[in-house]
């Protein structure tokens, strides 16, 4: 569980992460 909720954070960060660059852009 530890490693799938830090998997999961990881994921939201990079999706975020997307979000500013296509907002950016």
């Amino acid at each position: 569980m530890s490693v799938n909720h830090q998997q999961l954070k990881c994921y939201t960060s990079k999706k975020s992460r997307a979000i500013a660059v296509v907002r950016k852009t």
